[in-house]
């Protein structure tokens, strides 16, 4: 088995082909699912909130959040950023399905080289359907094995999570940048 050190250099390396702008590694110890950030989803200003099979309540309790993300002792938090007009709503559904793009084929290759149950948390809601997701309308997923959940969705204060590796949280109308995490045990 290779050591910690040695797998986060390898995803490290496969950053830069998906166009994932930076990383660092992440303790999944620190990812605490919080009521605060819960009540974000429930206020449904996406509208997601109790529809989409990646968004609360489907996803479960804050205590079942942090079990998930508990399952994993090692991690990587990366982010894709864009210079796009933020309040151009379907430019920045484009970069969203663009990062959730590039975290699946992260995911893939930490499966393949790391742990077969690694899982990656993408930045906002799920668009794998974008913009038909019948799951919204009641019918099942037509894709559970691409479908993420995000960090936020978890509970996760993202703009917490940012500052503690040093980079700048601010939202900016000139630039969108999204957030994600990929999880993994490497004694599995």
């Amino acid at each position: 088995m290779a050591s910690t050190d040695l797998v986060l250099t390898c995803l490290r390396d496969l950053a830069s082909p998906l166009r994932i702008d930076r990383h660092a590694p992440l303790d999944p110890a620190t990812l605490a699912p919080e009521p605060r950030i819960r009540k974000l989803c429930e206020d449904n200003l996406c509208g997601n909130f109790g529809r989409h099979p990646q968004c609360p309540p489907q996803l479960g309790t804050l205590d079942q959040a942090t079990a998930r993300l508990r399952a994993f002792r090692q991690g990587l938090l990366f982010q894709t950023a864009y210079e796009v007009d933020a309040r151009d709503v379907a430019a920045t559904r484009l970069t969203q399905q663009d990062h959730q793009r590039a975290a699946l084929a992260l995911e893939a290759a930490a499966r393949d080289r790391v742990d077969p149950r690694a899982e990656v948390l993408v930045g906002g809601p799920c668009v794998r359907c974008d913009p038909a997701c019948p799951a919204l309308d009641g019918a099942p997923c037509e894709h559970p094995a691409l479908a993420r959940p995000s960090l936020e969705a978890l509970g996760v204060d993202v703009v917490a999570l940012q500052q503690a590796v040093g980079w700048d949280a601010a939202f900016r109308d000139d630039r969108v940048t999204w957030t994600g995490a990929l999880l993994w045990d490497p004694g599995r």
